[in-house]
């Protein structure tokens, strides 16, 4: 479809096998998905095979497609967790055509699924103010991402069935400012999973946030150029603390800023 000024807005959305609002090898512009209930479409409602989808699901790694000009605000966005799904995705691969960018997440209430958000290969997003909750795998997952501010939102689970953290893979340029990171469990999460963790990224800015119950470490980054990490809290406050490090390195890490940082409760 090649598609301009639409808007999705006071629906219920649910029980579609392939996604909730699905757009692929499509050029879309001026898109407002606002006010709807959007949940459990996935596979699992259905006599189907597993078949990766979202409940908000956008690829644009076909040829000529893009989508930009998006924005995504004040709805529920929940699932039943299934494999390879996640409540958002956004993909295209990293090159010169026009990535999935200009997008605003806001408002949202979004959990349960392998990832809640799941972005690759995206550039030019704000995510603020939403509540992030139980996941399988990662609240948030980034891949070769750009130019990605997140300010604002928490990040949890709410049932010891799940885990929760973030995870930043190969991504540049990138804001954490005003957030919360909590693992509510006691026993803390069988991944092991850090609340978050970056991977071979450059120009990180981790500023202001709560980072609350992690284990082995609060902040992990691994192969990591070029950041600053200012101004957070990072505490366990469990009878049995599970968190060692408020921060670790590991790899090649270059560039470090610490600076002005609550560390208390470890192990």
């Amino acid at each position: 479809l090649n598609l301009h000024q639409i808007n999705i807005s006071d629906n219920h959305i649910s029980y579609n096998r392939q996604g909730g609002i699905r757009i692929e090898n499509s050029e879309i512009r001026n898109l407002q998905i606002t006010g709807n209930d959007i949940e459990y479409n996935n596979f699992r409602a259905h006599d189907a095979d597993e078949e990766p989808t979202a409940e908000i699901y956008i690829d644009t790694t076909a040829e000529n497609a893009s989508v930009n000009e998006v924005t995504i605000a004040s709805n529920t966005i929940q699932a039943t967790n299934s494999v390879g799904g996640a409540n958002i995705r956004i993909m295209e691969e990293p090159n010169d055509s026009r990535r999935p960018g200009l997008f605003c997440v806001t408002g949202n209430v979004i959990g349960s699924q392998e990832h809640n958000v799941h972005l690759t290969g995206c550039y030019g997003m704000v995510f603020s103010g939403n509540t992030i909750y139980s996941a399988t795998e990662r609240n948030l997952l980034m891949e070769k991402c750009s130019q990605i501010t997140l300010g604002s939102n928490l990040f949890r689970r709410h049932t010891p069935s799940y885990g929760c953290g973030v995870l930043v893979n190969h991504c540049q340029n990138i804001l954490f400012s005003g957030c919360t990171f909590e693992d509510e469990a006691e026993a803390g999460q069988e991944s092991g999973y850090a609340l978050l963790e970056i991977e071979q990224s450059q120009f990180v800015t981790i500023c202001g946030n709560q980072i609350i119950n992690s284990v082995e470490a609060g902040i992990k980054l691994n192969q990591c150029t070029d950041l600053n990490i200012t101004g957070n809290t990072i505490i366990d406050t469990r009878e049995l603390p599970l968190m060692k490090k408020a921060v670790s390195l590991t790899g090649k890490c270059q560039n470090i800023e610490l600076t002005g940082n609550l560390v208390s409760g470890i192990e």
